[in-house]
């Protein structure tokens, strides 16, 4: 609301805070080539990484179209908003996000085309989550949680409950973020690179 004048101003133009805060659901499988500097530790490594993501639409009817697309997975990047915990499906409105989320990710962790591919998560929305859990607390979606209404003590338990949906002995990298924060995803993506090169 506070930008609905600039808005409306004829001679508009988005800036980058404006187009990084669109959200556009994804349907089917859209893939990206990045060429992104590497941190190199040794001589005989590039430059550069070539890395192609694949987005692929979360939405239930959109994930049959997805498995042709991990024939030479080298990493799996696993989004899932922390302010789901307080959403419903655009699908199923009576299905929480958060639970579906979880699903869903342990259905990934345990398909066996990922065994040996490294997996990232990042609970994304930070700031959102931040403010929600002050005033509604986790235990509204999970009963069992008997923390406080605090960042830390809400986010541990999220941290926790996706370990859970892992096999036995795999790991998992996981990452708070707001995904319009650079600092953020940069942060994230620079921790997870070397795992990303092999």
């Amino acid at each position: 609301m506070r930008n609905l004048d600039r808005f409306a101003q004829e001679d508009f133009e988005p800036n980058e805070e404006d187009i990084l805060r669109v959200r556009i659901r994804t349907t089917g499988i859209i893939s990206k080539d990045l060429k992104t500097r590497y941190q190199r530790e040794h001589d005989l490594e590039p430059p550069y990484m070539n890395i192609k993501m694949v987005d692929v639409g979360g939405q239930r009817n959109e994930r049959k179209k997805w498995l042709h697309c991990f024939d030479d997975v080298k990493c799996v990047l696993f989004l899932s908003s922390m302010a789901g915990y307080r959403q419903v499906l655009f699908e199923d409105c009576k299905k929480n996000r958060m639970i579906e989320s979880l699903e869903l990710f342990r259905k990934i962790s345990h398909d066996r085309t990922f065994r040996d591919v490294p997996i990232i998560l990042f609970l994304n929305k930070k700031d959102l989550f931040e403010q929600m859990i002050r005033s509604e607390s986790l235990s509204t979606c999970f009963p069992e949680y008997k923390g406080d209404n605090s960042y830390a003590s809400a986010f541990g338990f999220l941290k926790a409950k996706f370990r859970e949906q892992l096999p036995k002995g795999k790991e998992v990298s996981i990452f708070d973020v707001t995904g319009v924060a650079r600092r953020d995803i940069k942060e994230a993506f620079q921790s997870v690179m070397p795992d990303t090169y092999m």
